[in-house]
């Protein structure tokens, strides 16, 4: 089993790799 916290954490950084909104210009 993957930790609950590992989980987010993991689809957190897929989010940002595709929808990158912090990207500074």
């Amino acid at each position: 089993m993957v930790p609950h916290s590992f989980h987010n954490t993991w689809k957190e950084l897929i989010t940002v790799l595709l929808f990158p909104m912090d990207d500074p210009p």
